[in-house]
Formats: structure tokens, C-alpha cells, sequence
């Protein structure tokens, strides 16, 4: 099964990605888990690291392969969710995984938990600008972003529109629809988990020129977010719950595009790269109420928190919000390079690089040692009545200690 796996997605490498070498660090976290893709240290194909936040920055483990660069990444909990690109031309479905992670009781080193092939999701959507993809307890969102095209007011020709015959196509194959121009947003609920099921854009999302999704606090709870700048310049944050989009108007943003938006502890943080590629990080503040209001309407004001410039931690930085503070992760090559960010003051450490976490002690799974046992405590059940059966002798020239001395 895992051949087969391996040899689907070594099939994928020849179809070309919508994400080149130039897009944004892929990175996700929660809590004391941060996943970080990487080109692989053998120079073939990608790696999935995973950090221990507790732990600090300095060191990594290797927990998942794939010859594709993942397009989108999430995290909730010690699971990871990845989108790997459509297979081929003919067969332009994407492919979402997920694994999830344990640390070894003996070593302390994190693998991926069962071993072997990772969870696969049911199919996505077809077609469209991958945005993002964000997990959070209520289930995954998948966004699709809007044609860039249309989000300008450029009007697409015939030729350009998917043909009808590939919807159709789709349809009768029980996979997802095609995405239009317009965008779309998808949810795999739980519980369920049967199908990407559509969701209602937000108002003004078809006119977005710059998406991102993650979480924020709204309404004094954790919840997946979005975050666009529109084509006429104005930003928008929305929430989303059980009855759809809250949208608010963020003001004092500067130009540029977002990259990332996180929670560390009760406040949404959001990272901008701006016109000049330094990355900004803004605490998301209410003018009024909460982050955005259940009622619509409302407004959210961007305060500064610190930034980092692009020489820095180089020019396609992210960053992601860890149990321990918000954490500034950039790649050198195969080399994970992190900063970590005071909570409070907004003081960027000095980048350090993550190493590969060196296996010490045994990685031999419990089952063995089970095994073992047991096979140990069976012989000597077997044995025993043969060992009692044997006769008492005493060695010549010995004798018996008597009563007292017993």
C-alpha cells in the first residue's frame, strides 16, 4: 500500500504546481506543534519537519516525505493536514493528506504516528487559486481565491471559462465541482468528514486581490479567519461560524499583501508583506465590541507589533503562533531558519538554524517489547512443571544446616 502511494505521488512530480519556488514559506502550527516544508536533504523531492515549540527552535525532525511540493499546509493539534498538487493534466483533482505526530516515550523523538501512508481526505475541488487552508476543531476550510482578472474587472473570453463537459465530467465521477472565477470556499465538517462541502463567500471576497486564511479570536473565542485586501485597496477580516461570515473593515494597514494570520492567546495577530518586502506583524484590534462583530458591520483597527526586514530571515518569510509566542520562520536552502518573537514587546531574537534531531536510545516499538516479554513468561510457564519434577539432590561432601542455623 505504501508503494502504491508513493508511486501515485511520484506520478504527481510531472504536473506543474501553482506555487514555484518564489511563493511564501508553507508553514502551520498549534500549540506546541509548527510543521515546516523543506526541500529534501537528499536534493529529491520535499520534507515535512516538525518542531517542538516547548522544546525551542534549534532543533527539527523529519516526520514526512513527498516528491511534490505541498501547496497548502495546517495544523490542529498534533495533526497536520497537507494539499499536494493534482496529479496530471488528465486529472486535475488535488490530493489532501493528513498524519499525525507522537514523541517516543524512550527518546523523546517526535514521528509520524501510525508510520507509513498518511490519512487521505475526500477529494477537493478542481481548478481555481489555491489561497489557503485552515484547521480548526469545527473542521478544515479550504479557499479558493478569486480570478485575478475579475477581482480588477477584466472579463474573461469564451475560451478561457471551463467548458460545461469538464463540470459535467466532474460531476458524474462524485468528485467536487469545478472552481469558477469568482472563488470559492469549501468545508470538510466535523463530525462526518464525507465531502468538501461549499460555503458562502463573504461579501466583497469576489473583489480580493491578496487572501489569507488562519484564525483569529472573535467574539471571545478561536475561530478560522480570513483576511483580503480588495482591488480598490480596502481590507477586509472575517470570521467565520456556525451562521457564516462576520466581515469587518480593518484600518491602518499598510500597501501590501498578507501572508499569515494567528492567535497568541486572546489577541489575532496579522503578518503583512509590504510594497518594500519587509514582513509587518499587526495586533488586530476591535474599535468597538470584538474581532469582528457577530452583526457585521464593524471595524477593526491595525496596531503595530514589530516587523522584520527582509535581509533578515529572507524574502519569503511567514509566521506562525506557538504555545510559546508568534515564531518567524524563513528557509536558506534545506535550512530552517526561526526567530522567535516576546509576546510582549514584540523583540525579534537573533534567526537561529534548526538542526535534525539526532535519534539516541532505541526506536524499537512496544509491541516488540511485548512481544518478548510475553514469550519470556510463556516459556517459563511451559517449563515449570519439568524444572519441579526433578529430584532434590545435594552435592557430595554437603549436608543440611540444621534448624538454627536455617
Amino acid at each position: 500500500m505504501r508503494r502504491l502511494f508513493l508511486l501515485i505521488v511520484f506520478i504527481a512530480a510531472g504536473w506543474p504546481s501553482s506555487i514555484g519556488e518564489a511563493a511564501d514559506v508553507l508553514a502551520a502550527a498549534d500549540g506546541r506543534h509548527v510543521y515546516v516544508v523543506r526541500p529534501g536533504l537528499d536534493e529529491a523531492g520535499w520534507e515535512v519537519v516538525h518542531l517542538d515549540a516547548e522544546a525551542g527552535p534549534d532543533h527539527g525532525r523529519t516526520v514526512f516525505r513527498t516528491p511534490r511540493r505541498p501547496e497548502a499546509i495546517a495544523a490542529v493539534g498534533d495533526r497536520c493536514i497537507l494539499v499536494l498538487a493534482p496529479f496530471d493534466a488528465t486529472r486535475p483533482t488535488p490530493l489532501a493528506i493528513s498524519f499525525r505526530v507522537a514523541q517516543h516515550p524512550l527518546n523523546d523523538v517526535w514521528f509520524a504516528d501510525p508510520p507509513g501512508d498518511p490519512r487521505v481526505l475526500p477529494p477537493l475541488p478542481t481548478g481555481g487559486e489555491l489561497a489557503g487552508i485552515a484547521a480548526a476543531p469545527l473542521g478544515e476550510l479550504i479557499v479558493h481565491r478569486p480570478s485575478q482578472r475579475l477581482a480588477r474587472g477584466v472579463a474573461r473570453t469564451g475560451q478561457d471559462r471551463p467548458s460545461d463537459s469538464a463540470a459535467a465530467d466532474e460531476g458524474e465521477a462524485g468528485r467536487a465541482t469545478v472552481i469558477g472565477e469568482e472563488g470559492a470556499i469549501h468545508l470538510l465538517a466535523t463530525p462526518g468528514r464525507q465531502a468538501w462541502e461549499p460555503v458562502e463567500t463573504p461579501a466583497s471576497f469576489e473583489s480580493a486581490i491578496g487572501v489569507s486564511v488562519g484564525r483569529l479570536v472573535a467574539e471571545g473565542r478561536t475561530t478560522i479567519g480570513l483576511v483580503w485586501r480588495t482591488a480598490g485597496g480596502d481590507w477586509r477580516l472575517g470570521a467565520f461560524g456556525a451562521s457564516g461570515w462576520s466581515v469587518a473593515t480593518v484600518d491602518g494597514l499598510p500597501d501590501g499583501l498578507p501572508v499569515s494570520l494567528a492567535t497568541v492567546d486572546d489577541r489575532s495577530l496579522l503578518a503583512i508583506r509590504d510594497e518594500s518586502g519587509v514582513l509587518q506583524i499587526v495586533d488586530l484590534v476591535a474599535t468597538s465590541g470584538t474581532v469582528p462583530a457577530s452583526g457585521g458591520g464593524s471595524a477593526v483597527r491595525a496596531r503595530p507589533f514589530t516587523s522584520l526586514p527582509t535581509e533578515a530571515m529572507g524574502p519569503r518569510a511567514t509566521m506562525v503562533a506557538t504555545s510559546g509566542g508568534p515564531w518567524i520562520i524563513g528557509l536558506d536552502g534545506t535550512e530552517v531558519r526561526i526567530a522567535t518573537v516576546d509576546r510582549v514587546d514584540g523583540r525579534v531574537s537573533a534567526p537561529v538554524v534548526a538542526s535534525e534531531q539526532e535519534v539516541e536510545g532505541s526506536l524499537v516499538e512496544y509491541p516488540i517489547y511485548a512481544g518478548l516479554i510475553l514469550a519470556l513468561m510463556t516459556a517459563a510457564f511451559v517449563l515449570r512443571p519439568h524444572i519441579e519434577r526433578q529430584p532434590a539432590t545435594i552435592a557430595e561432601g554437603l549436608s543440611p544446616a540444621g534448624p538454627l542455623r536455617r
